[in-house]
């Protein structure tokens, strides 16, 4: 049972939009500070503070001071094949709703 109740908490981590944004962003991208997150989603830097927060206690994302600058990344990196799945299970909705739509004629 705990299991489930560790793998549901990762799952809301990542359970909202602006949130998988980030996480593919520094996927692609490695290192971001939240200025330029904030600039990139046009969330407030506010916003963005509080979903780097919640990615970072379910330690999906981590981050490393730098001066004046905080910069985040991924820490776990099999988020990646999280994502991908999310990716390929869209895909796939979308193919089954355009046979719906088109009769299987594709």
């Amino acid at each position: 049972m705990q299991k489930y109740y560790y793998q549901a908490n990762i799952a809301k981590s990542i359970a909202h939009p602006v949130r998988l944004e980030i996480i593919n962003m520094l996927l692609k991208e490695k290192k971001q500070c939240v200025c330029m997150i904030t600039e990139k989603l046009n969330v407030s830097q506010s916003a963005v503070s509080k979903h780097l927060d919640v990615l970072k206690k379910t330690e999906i994302v981590d981050s490393e001071k730098d001066g004046l600058k905080v910069w985040y990344f991924i820490k776990n990196k099999e988020i990646s094949i999280i994502m991908k799945a999310l990716d390929n299970l869209l895909i796939k909705e979308i193919e089954d709703k355009q046979k719906i739509i088109f009769g299987g004629n594709l």
